[in-house]
């Protein structure tokens, strides 16, 4: 009979404690990034901010690395 008591206490246990309201203090919130006052000069770091951002399609990858190879190429 004492196991019987245990569960029927540990069933009760369990719909109380679904019952019971959620902890919102520990969640962690969406963390917002500044833009920077800074203009970004180096071709790699605003390739790497654009890609990320804006997600481009390969046709338009391929036309990045095209000009930047033929501006690249008309330095030397």
């Amino acid at each position: 009979m004492d196991i019987l008591k245990d569960l029927h206490a540990a069933g009760k246990k369990i719909l109380t404690d679904t019952k019971s309201p959620k902890n919102t203090l520990n969640v962690a919130k969406p963390v917002k990034v500044k833009p920077t006052s800074e203009p970004i000069l180096d071709i790699h770091q605003a390739f790497v901010k654009r890609v990320i951002k804006d997600k481009p399609h390969k046709k338009d990858l391929v036309e990045f690395f095209e000009r930047v190879i033929e501006a690249e190429e008309k330095k030397l």
